[in-house]
């Protein structure tokens, strides 16, 4: 999340705004509270100033150029050459001197223009830093300051202006020149006060040890509100209000529920304040109104929405969805509910995901007159898993789903009336509801012990006291005196309160009130000591060694070692099992099937990379559903040929086979490979270890692969964990290789023909297949012509060519006793 330090200044002291300052605030407040991911810096250089326009007339040399004459006070007049159209009709603006840089980087240089020497630029919207697209025109300053203001402030930089927002105890003054700094924050799970720009100021007060004010004393909600109520009651939070609005709660799934109604005149676009404070907190502007309630959430931390009350039929009720009902979104995307689905609906339609978002038939628009506007708070689980299934992530969500503060909503609905009422003129309230429940406050005992033996340092009464009264818990210290041992023992426990904004699944332990104590007491000031007690060797197990080894072999191949995520989509499962596949509810609504083969996600990553590399491998390690889960090894080549692969499978049967094992080339049957580009290497006892090939060229267009051919691998049987070394001498004597043709029906694995090879005689090793050729018209139908060759060697003399043809005869015979014959043609 992003936090102006401008708009955090109301509550607290915040750093100055220089280079060291802020460097030192990003290290301490990422070693205290959270990770300062960057800090973007809106400070405008000061020779960028306000001046005032007197004169517009044409440039004498050009059609669309004007020449602007400008006063800045005490700097004099001068005149500046400006295309704008809207530079005729402009009251203030804001120039950019010579030597001037803008936001951008650009800097203003004098010069010539068409013959009129121009002294400055004057600046448009986008020019400044305020708007991401092109401009069309300069920006007129009296569009968002009082002129009386903007004639005071002439000659004087345009970062030192600052506009007012209404605020808790005084108005926000906001300043263009400001600090934003991007937190980490969205990795801590139970910290919803980190997502507003009110909890980082606490934190900030407590870091620097600076007064934290609490605004108008009701950031802990009214007096009253929460405690008082029946946890399902319907009424109003304010007597002022005469009557109350009909809504209906049907799910324990709500834990607070707030509606006021609003009755409005012509609402007026988002004004240029509320646009900058979205736009420098990573938000976008949607109307005045919804930009009103995420001015709320980022200073709140409260998520609301608003709905055109104009367009809701009858009453509101909240419960969960039923099966099948369809929930259409702002960008008109239906999706499919369950009744684990937490809704708002009128009598007709869904109006509201509960805690997530909105729905396109209640949304308000620049005609809207009537407004309901929300504020609530929903059971996190059930947020969670509705976001999750759809794979639906919104401002709202991220935060409801981290139990946000149970008891703000109450100040949310109150803030929004606040600024509603200012922006707004002649808004009126008409009727509210609120459906509250009970808050029981946590309360956690704190032994100065045990505080001692966590941390290994005494920390004094004032410091814990001081640290804890600062981040909003209340402290009460009792004397301990209780017998440890025999010996008395005279210390303090600490009895503390967990306010409302950490008592949402985050501080329920003695050790978190101590993690608090720690952090902000300073960890660089424990000392460091070694860890008491024996330490052992953590066992690794030996199938993680094989992984890791393995892992590496193929690594040092220059395969690159992936790790995909199991989830793939429907037709794609369809096309690698014929078996039933595992449904899952994943957080993409396509991704619903477990993989059945790790190349369905490594041929993604094929098709991320071919077009922008000349060739790659890819290798995975990892689980797969083919009808049952278990765990598969694979890879993937492109712009490689079989040798390659052939190559290093080889290189890896030898390494962990201790041979190379015997190739068998022939015809596939699985869903992955080509049915003619297909081997497989069996290891020496008969075992499939490898299976590699051709990837199908049909599964190719799947995966927007084309015009290259793709190679795949997986390995079937695992080394022996504990297997024997063999060590076997360099054989001093040479071999002579022969190739023999064999006829063999299609039907027939090549592994077949090569065991009868190798089993002829106790001279034939390194057995391969070099190719395999068909052709009904010379071999006939349904056959195959398969080369293979070996080598014949006597390891303990020389052979001569006599012997060598025996041998090579041998193999003949016991091949014709098979009925496998050499083709002669």
């Amino acid at each position: 999340m992003k936090i102006s330090l401008n708009w955090a200044r109301h509550w607290t002291q915040v750093p100055e705004y220089t280079p060291v300052a802020l460097e030192k605030f990003s290290h301490t407040y990422s070693t205290y509270t959270a990770e300062v991911e960057g800090i973007d810096s809106y400070l405008y250089d000061d020779k960028i100033v306000v001046w005032k326009v007197l004169a517009w007339k044409p440039h004498p040399d050009s059609d669309k150029l004007g020449l602007v004459q400008v006063d800045a006070g005490k700097c004099g007049q001068h005149e500046i050459v400006c295309g704008a159209p809207n530079a005729k009709t402009a009251h203030y603006v804001a120039v950019a001197l010579e030597n001037a840089e803008l936001p951008g980087g650009l800097v203003i240089t004098r010069r010539e223009i068409r013959g009129i020497d121009s002294c400055g630029m004057i600046c448009s919207l986008d020019e400044l830093g305020l708007q991401s697209d092109r401009a069309e025109g300069i920006f007129p300053l009296e569009t968002a300051w009082d002129e009386k203001v903007l004639e005071k402030h002439l000659g004087k930089p345009f970062g030192q202006l600052t506009l007012a927002l209404p605020g808790h105890d005084g108005d926000i003054e906001y300043a263009m020149n400001d600090v934003v700094f991007d937190l980490d924050n969205k990795f801590i799970t139970n910290r919803p006060d980190l997502f507003s720009v009110v909890g980082n100021a606490r934190e900030i007060a407590c870091m620097y040890k600076t007064p934290f004010a609490k605004g108008d004393g009701k950031t802990e909600g009214k007096k009253g509100d929460f405690e008082s109520r029946n946890p399902q009651s319907s009424q109003s939070s304010d007597s002022s209000f005469a009557k109350e609005l009909w809504v209906k709660v049907e799910s324990d799934k709500v834990i607070n529920y707030l509606l006021t109604e609003y009755t409005l005149p012509d609402v007026p676009a988002s004004p240029f304040l509320i646009q900058t404070l979205l736009r420098r907190s990573n938000q976008w502007s949607h109307g005045l109104l919804p930009d009103l309630t995420n001015i709320v959430m980022t200073e709140l931390g409260q998520p609301m929405h608003v709905f055109d009350a104009d367009t809701i039929d009858g009453n509101i009720v909240l419960r969960m969805a039923k099966k099948w009902e369809v929930f259409l979104w702002l960008d008109d995307k239906e999706y499919t509910l369950t009744p684990d689905d937490l809704v708002i609906v009128d009598d007709a339609k869904i109006l509201a995901l509960a805690g997530i978002m909105g729905g396109k038939s209640s949304g308000t628009t620049q005609s809207t007159r009537r407004i309901f506007v929300e504020s609530a708070s929903f059971d996190a689980v059930t947020v969670r898993k509705t976001s999750q299934r759809l794979g639906i992530r919104t401002d709202s969500s991220i935060r409801f789903e981290k139990w946000v503060d149970r008891t703000i909503p109450s100040l949310a609905q109150t803030r929004y009336a606040q600024l509603l009422t200012h922006f707004v003129p002649g808004v009126k309230q008409e009727k509210q509801t609120a459906i509250l429940s009970p808050r029981t406050a946590t309360i956690i005992t704190l032994s100065q012990e045990l505080l001692v033996a966590k941390i290994g340092q005494t920390v004094s009464e004032k410091d814990v006291t001081d640290i804890l009264t600062r981040l909003g818990f209340t402290v009460e210290v009792v004397q301990n005196n209780s017998v440890n041992s025999g010996n008395a023992v005279n210390s303090v426990n600490f009895v503390v309160t967990v306010p409302s904004w950490r008592d949402t699944g985050d501080i329920t332990l003695s050790e978190d009130i101590i993690e608090e104590i720690a952090r902000h007491f300073g960890y660089e000031n424990i000392p460091s000591a070694p860890i008491p007690g024996p330490l052992a060797t953590a066992r690794v197990h030996g199938h993680d060694v094989m992984t890791q080894d393995i892992t590496g072999f193929f690594s040092e191949k220059g395969y690159h070692d992936v790790y995909t995520y199991p989830f793939t989509l429907a037709e794609r499962f369809a096309r690698f099992s014929d078996k039933s596949p595992a449904v899952i509810q994943n957080t993409s609504e396509n991704r619903t099937h477990l993989r059945a083969h790790l190349a369905e996600n490594l041929l993604e990553l094929v098709a991320n990379s071919y077009r922008t590399h000349g060739d790659g491998a890819f290798f995975e390690f990892g689980p797969i559903f083919d009808g049952e889960e278990s765990l598969q090894w694979a890879g993937v080549v492109w712009w490689r040929d079989m040798e390659d692969i052939q190559s290093d499978l080889t290189s890896y049967m030898m390494t962990y086979f201790g041979t190379a094992g015997m190739i068998a080339q022939g015809t596939s049957d699985t869903k992955l490979f080509a049915p003619q580009a297909y081997g497989e290497i069996v290891d020496e006892s008969g075992d499939i270890a490898l299976r590699f090939g051709l990837v199908r060229p049909t599964l190719l267009p799947l995966f927007d692969i084309d015009q290259i051919d793709v190679y795949a691998f997986e390995i079937v049987k695992m080394p022996e964990l504990h297997r024997p070394i063999k060590f076997t001498p360099i054989v001093e004597f040479p071999g002579t290789r022969r190739e023999l043709n064999i006829i063999m029906p299609e039907s027939t694995p090549v592994a077949v023909v090569t065991a009868i090879v190798r089993a002829s005689h106790e001279w034939v090793s390194d057995i391969g297949v070099s190719e395999i050729y068909r052709d009904e018209s010379h071999i006939g139908i349904d056959k195959k012509s398969v080369v293979v060759s070996f080598l014949i060697r006597n390891n303990v003399a020389t052979i001569t060519d006599e012997e060598a043809a025996k041998v090579q005869d041998l193999v003949i015979q016991k091949l014709a006793k098979k009925w496998y014959m050499l083709r002669r043609i």
